[in-house]
């Protein structure tokens, strides 16, 4: 609590011009977020190169937070329990939004609430991103209110 969540989808097999923005990045958010680096089974990543990826990024990035090696596509049998929430509106209440490659960042406040979703055409050192990453924090975004408006939403699917 208190800071927000950056998820961006990775290969495992980023440029090193990639891995210095995203070193920076980490570097500039460092007090205000918590960045986490989803590896995607979808773009190349696959648990026989694990150490490497994981000893690559450490060295490289020591503030990022590596995921395991997940399915990332809505169209991917197994896609994972965390990218469901992220790129379903019906379950983030917010953002329908597929994972199409590498660089995929989505943005959680403060609060727990999913707030933004980019792809990878957005660098990390786009003047968009950093207004991204300036948005304040929303009142009132409680769990039971989240809750809530699940419920709700449910309700509303089903047409009741």
């Amino acid at each position: 609590m208190g800071k927000k969540i950056v998820f961006i989808t990775l290969s495992g097999k980023e440029a090193d011009s990639t891995l210095k923005q995203l070193s920076a990045f980490c570097m500039k958010y460092k007090d205000s977020a918590v960045i986490i680096g989803v590896l995607s089974i979808e773009d190349g990543y696959n648990d026989a190169e694990k150490k490497v990826v994981k000893a690559r990024y450490n060295g490289k990035i020591p503030e990022l937070i590596l995921t395991e090696g997940m399915y990332t596509r809505n169209t991917s049998t197994g896609q994972s329990a965390l990218m469901q929430w992220l790129t379903h509106k019906e379950q983030n209440l917010r953002v329908d939004k597929d994972v199409t490659e590498a660089g995929c960042k989505f943005f959680i406040d403060e609060g727990g609430m999913l707030y933004g979703a980019l792809g990878a055409r957005f660098t990390l050192t786009s003047p968009f991103i950093q207004r991204v990453m300036s948005k304040p924090s929303r009142p009132g975004t409680s769990a039971p209110e989240l809750e809530k408006r699940r419920k709700e939403m449910k309700l509303r699917k089903q047409g009741n």
